[in-house]
């Protein structure tokens, strides 16, 4: 999955230094887990019937 985003970020970001990417990634990731952590309390607010 994580080679997956790199690719995209590659075929999309071309120009950028691979300093920016990392930084990208980093953000997207971060992003990621903050919403996994906010639907798992949802999920463990409301558990399934």
């Amino acid at each position: 999955m994580f080679g997956q985003v790199q690719d995209k970020i590659d075929q999309s970001l071309p120009l950028l230094p691979i300093e920016s990417k990392v930084e990208l990634i980093e953000v997207v990731v971060h992003q990621l887990h903050y919403y996994m952590e906010l639907f798992g309390t949802v999920l463990g607010k409301h558990p399934k019937s």
